[in-house]
This record gives C-alpha cells, structure tokens and sequence, in this order.
C-alpha cells in the first residue's frame, strides 16, 4: 500500500505545576521551565517474552502521522519549616452534601495548618479522526520533596475528615485533598489523550522523597498539689499506788540554830521526833517504796499534702472517611488524607484510548 506524505501534527495539553517552595531551599529538577515551555525527549522500547504453541513472526513499523499528547509536569517541595503547636486545634473537614453530583473535572485543596502543598493537575488531548495514523501519548511527571522540616506539637489536635454525603454521586475526574497538621504535600495527577490512530502510550513517573524531618508529639501533664486532713487520737490510761515504812528505831533530830548545823557555834540539840515506842539505837532510817501507772490522753491533727499529676490533653492525629462520602461516585476518584505532619501523598492516572492499533504502557 503506498503510504501519502502527510504533515506530522502534534496536539499537546500540558498541565506544568511549577515547584512550590514552602520557605526552604529544597533543589527540584524538573523537565518543563516555569513559563509553560516544554522540552521532551521520548524513547520507547517494548520488549515481550511469548509463548505459543507454533511459530509466531511479528515484524513491520507502526506509522504515525499525527500526534495527541497529554502532559503533566508536577513538582512541589516543602523544606526548611519548623512549626511549633500549643494547645493548638486544626481541623480540615468536608461533610454534609458537598460536591454532591457534581460532575466533570473536580479538583479540591482543603488544608488547616502551616506549610501544606497541595495540587491538582488535569492534561487532556485529543488528535481528529482524519489522521489514520496517529500516535497517543499520556505522560506524568510528578516530584514531591520534603526534606529539613521540624515540627513540635504540644497538646495539639489535628483532625481530617471527609463524612456525610460529601461527593455522593459525583462523576468524572475527582482530586481530593484534604490535610490538618503542617508539612503535607499531596497531588492528584491525570493525564489522558484520546484518539484514532496507531499507537498509544501512556506513562507515569512519580518521584516522593522524605528526609531530616523532625516531629516531637507532647501532652500536657498538670501538675497539682492537694492536701488531706489527718487527725490522731491518743489516750492513756492507768493507776498509782505505793508505800513507805521505818526502818530500826529512826528518831530526826531537831537542833535550835542560826541555820548551820555542827559549825562550833552555840547550836543547841533541841529534841527529836519520836516516831515509835522504842528508844534510838543510831543506826535506823526511812524508806519508800513507790508503783504504779500514769494515765494519758491527747489528740494530734493536721494536713498530709499530696502530689497530682494529670494528663490535661494529648497530641491526636485523626484522619477518617466515613459516612456515605463518594458513595455512587464514578470515574477518577483520587483522594488524599493527612492528618500529622510530613505526610506525602499522590494519585496519578495516565490514560490513553485509541480505536483499534497497539497501545503502549508503562508505569516505573
């Protein structure tokens, strides 16, 4: 068959997402410039290992004079961050009936907190029917950094949610992301080219790194001091009794005197006290003899202090997808959900479609 020359028509849709640097110095390459010019360098290789019982020859060039291609060149990078929370709340939530039956290309970015990425990135070509021998092409570059953030979170609350009947029936291309916390980086990422024609590529590249991150999670301990009420008792209780006797015949003297007794002054033996009816012998005396108990009785009172310690308030990451959320949705449906810090997130779809012909795919 004799093959007309034909122009070669290319039809590109490119999404480029220029890096997005979050107050850091984080380096990203990237294969498109800022300014939406593109340079690409494509080269496909197919290899197959085949099987079959008989001989199979394949051989021949696949022709193309046309081509449809869908580009999306997605960078974003966070580094160099340090967020300090205290009793801090972020809350990012979609609920109720929102995005209910919506349709076609859908695209939403919720974040609460400090440094989050986010991006929604949709490329979409098609070649006309006239060239018999198109070619398709889907491509997706996407790169997520990272890198050198610190976060300290004390006694904070970070909650992501998607509930109720959010998106419920909703229909097409949908990109979701929804982040509570700091440092989240997400994207969602289509790139589709449809066409009548030959050959169909469709090929992704996703790149995620995450390094010399920090994250320190605190609660809150109250300390407190308390007292309780002590009060002692004490009683006692006994008795007392004894007894004293005279030893011999024991009769005290009594001398009249100025006061000393025996000095060689005019002290004068006065008598004595005569205790019983025998006479003194000289060598006799008194003794006591004394037993018994004593009785007591007392109370003690006071205050024992005491020492509390309470947890006041943790640090919670909380990300749910609950309800009827998405229920009955169709189509591309990719969401991302981030509650913390540092989290990298992704969905891409690339997509060729083509009417008869040989499609390639790859996904590294």
């Amino acid at each position: 068959m004799e093959m007309k020359k034909l122009t070669l028509v290319m039809c590109i849709g490119a999404a480029i997402s220029a890096p997005a640097f979050a107050g850091g110095n984080n380096d990203a390459t990237s294969n498109s410039e800022s300014d939406s010019s593109v340079s690409l360098t494509k080269e496909v290789k197919v290899k197959k290992d085949l099987e079959y019982k008989g001989t199979v020859k394949i051989s021949g060039d696949i022709t193309a004079n046309g081509l449809g291609m869908a580009v999306v060149d997605n960078v974003q990078a966070s580094g160099g961050n340090l967020i300090g929370n205290h009793y801090l709340e972020n809350d990012a939530s979609i609920g109720d009936a929102a995005f209910g039956n919506a349709s076609g290309n859908i695209g939403v970015n919720q974040a609460a907190g400090d440094f989050n990425v986010q991006g929604n990135s949709a490329a979409l070509a098609s070649i006309d029917a006239s060239f018999a021998f198109g070619s398709g092409d889907a491509e997706i570059f996407s790169s997520q950094r990272g890198t050198f953030t610190g976060t300290n979170n004390y006694a904070s609350t970070n909650t992501a949610t998607i509930d109720g009947e959010a998106f419920m029936g909703a229909s097409g291309n949908i990109g979701v992301n929804i982040a509570a916390g700091g440092n989240n980086v997400q994207a969602n990422n289509m790139a589709a080219s449809a066409f009548q024609g030959r050959l169909g590529e469709a090929s992704v590249s996703n790149n995620q790194v995450s390094a010399h991150n920090g994250i320190r999670n605190e609660s809150v301990v109250q300390n407190t001091v308390d007292s309780v009420d002590v009060r002692l008792g004490l009683r006692a209780r006994g008795s007392y009794s004894g007894s004293s006797e005279q030893t011999g015949s024991y009769y005290p003297e009594i001398w009249q005197d100025d006061g000393s007794h025996a000095n060689g002054d005019s002290a004068t033996l006065w008598g004595h006290i005569d205790m019983d009816s025998e006479n003194p012998t000289g060598d006799s005396g008194l003794s006591f003899d004394e037993q018994g108990t004593v009785g007591l009785r007392g109370v003690v009172s006071g205050q024992l202090p005491i020492y509390i310690e309470t947890l006041t308030q943790k640090t919670t990451n909380t990300a749910s997808l609950a309800g009827n959320a998405f229920n009955g949705a169709s189509g591309n449906i990719g969401v991302n959900m981030a509650s913390g810090h540092g989290n990298l997130q992704s969905n891409n779809l690339s997509l060729t479609s083509m009417a008869g012909g040989a499609i390639v795919s790859e996904a590294p």
